[in-house]
């Protein structure tokens, strides 16, 4: 199966070929709509109204640091065309409090690899 990243498609059909092409029947609408539009919150401009709000990944490093797969998705959640990153994912601020080994930490020693 061949991924389509979303913001390499330019027109409404390229986004409804890329539906079929997985097996369903929905039709875009050449009209973008609200979602599309940027909008200005917490005093910056965001490209669109699209956002993701990642889960917990179970992925980080054993001392709570991003590893390279927490790193590569949220890389894949920017090129997905969303502007809007909501916080990121679930973290604990103490590695004794954490939900499984593998939850990202925020604390003094991890913020730098975190920002």
């Amino acid at each position: 199966m061949r991924i389509v990243k979303v913001p390499s498609l330019k027109s409404a059909a390229e986004l409804t070929n890329a539906f079929a092409s997985l097996g369903y029947d929905i039709d875009a609408n050449e009209s973008p709509g609200a979602l599309s539009l940027p909008y200005t919150g917490w005093h910056r401009p965001i490209g669109n109204r699209f956002a993701i709000l990642p889960m917990e990944g179970w992925d980080a490093e054993a001392d709570g640091r991003p590893s390279e797969l927490v790193r590569r998705r949220w890389l894949n959640f920017a090129r997905g065309g969303a502007k809007l990153l909501w916080g990121c994912e679930a973290a604990a601020v103490e590695p004794s409090v954490r939900a499984n080994p593998r939850q990202l930490v925020i604390n003094d020693a991890t913020i730098d690899d975190i920002a």
